[in-house]
């Protein structure tokens, strides 16, 4: 196998990692509003998406946000209520998907990830390297390697790609859960003054109470 062949394929197995067609947002969904987004999906491919609220407006909001898709036709294919997270998937159709969040009571930050892709072509960039072997000068003795090499850059942009989604969700999961800590302490130091309040006042009572039995009538 010569330099130039095992360049190209490095190069093309880092490209079709670049050029994955995942896309991630971060938004903020206001109290009554509600944030719509589109994704153009074309014929064969399949779209993806994945939906967690990782942060809202108040130590006493609920982590949950309701959720619609639509198809191309304006037909409502998913329509979840108070949900704190959410992955669906889609084929049936090509055009523009819609996809909608909206919060009822508080404000409400929403992580989710599109991805849009063709089962059939998940390999085709590195397919391509290894489908005329002529121009890389390789001979018949060298065919088996090519394959076995062909093989492992597979299972190694796998696995790559399992990583990546595996720390993307690991991330938000951290976020959501600094959120809601957060929100737990925030809520120990609401009680916590309002208790003391409430014993100051209990002791003052107490002491006027215990001061009037002794007072002369």
């Amino acid at each position: 196998m010569t330099m130039a062949m095992l360049t190209t394929i490095l190069m093309l197995l880092y490209i079709t990692l670049v050029n994955s067609q995942e896309y991630q947002h971060t938004i903020e969904v206001m109290a009554g509003t509600e944030e719509c987004y589109y994704e153009t999906v074309g014929e064969g491919q399949t779209i993806t998406v994945e939906y967690q609220v990782v942060d809202t407006g108040g130590p006493y909001a609920m982590m949950d946000i309701n959720f619609r898709m639509m198809d191309p036709r304006g037909v409502a294919i998913v329509a979840e209520y108070r949900r704190e997270e959410g992955s669906h998937s889609y084929s049936r159709m090509e055009g523009d998907y819609k996809m909608c969040f909206d919060s009822f009571s508080s404000s409400k930050v929403v992580y989710f990830d599109v991805i849009v892709e063709r089962e059939d072509e998940n390999y085709d960039d590195l397919a391509k390297v290894f489908r005329d072997g002529k121009q890389f000068a390789v001979e018949d003795e060298y065919e088996d390697h090519v394959d076995e090499i062909e093989e492992k850059l597979k299972t190694i942009k796998g696995d790559i790609l399992t990583v990546a989604h595996l720390q993307t969700q690991i991330q938000r999961t951290n976020t959501r859960d600094r959120s809601r800590a957060e929100q737990n302490i925030n809520r120990v130091d609401s009680m916590s003054f309002v208790l003391v309040v409430v014993m100051i006042g209990a002791g003052m009572v107490q002491v006027l109470v215990v001061k009037s039995l002794f007072q002369p009538k």
